[in-house]
């Protein structure tokens, strides 16, 4: 973004040439639409250019808090049923060392219900997959669950959390 707008301001100050790609660009944030130089790059939104970018800084300050913080799961603030949750981009490994401890291994659902039809692979149409979150609390060891694998193998995970009934979700209601 920084280098698009540059180049955009220096072409209507006549600086530079005004390219296919930076008129694009200006009659993109003329109309108040995201450019598509950025959307290709960016999370999907359907919002104007002045929303988005808002909603882009909080994303960035709320990235920067979480990163700078001790990027562990805490206890909810009292009266709080929801906790946003910092995007994950998730990279496959091949083989990866089962870790040992300081993880609670979090189930992640489409819906808020964690209900839906058990499918003939006995994994619930709700459930998404588990994520391994940072924690410092207590591990447990626990038999692997269906979805998890159809090995027989105990996993490392935390009593608290699953006592608590933590979970994400892909989408609340509102």
């Amino acid at each position: 973004m920084h280098t698009t707008l540059f180049q955009i301001q220096r072409a209507l100050k006549g600086l530079v040439v005004l390219s296919s790609e930076l008129e694009a660009m200006g009659n993109f944030m003329f109309d108040q639409r995201v450019p598509l130089v950025w959307s290709s790059v960016a999370y999907p939104s359907l919002k104007p250019l002045n929303s988005w970018y808002a909603d882009l800084l909080l994303r960035i300050t709320f990235l920067n808090k979480w990163i700078k913080s001790i990027r562990t799961l805490i206890d909810p603030k009292p009266k709080e049923l929801f906790s946003a949750m910092p995007p994950i981009h998730m990279l496959p490994v091949q083989n990866r060392v089962v870790l040992s401890g300081g993880i609670y291994r979090c189930p992640v659902y489409k819906i808020l219900t964690r209900t839906g039809t058990l499918s003939t692979t006995g994994h619930s149409t709700n459930f998404v997959t588990w994520i391994e979150i940072p924690s410092n609390r207590t591990t447990i060891f626990r038999s692997s669950l269906v979805s998890e694998t159809n090995a027989q193998v105990l996993f490392c995970d935390q009593d608290d959390w699953i006592k608590a009934g933590v979970a994400c979700f892909c989408a609340l209601r509102y």
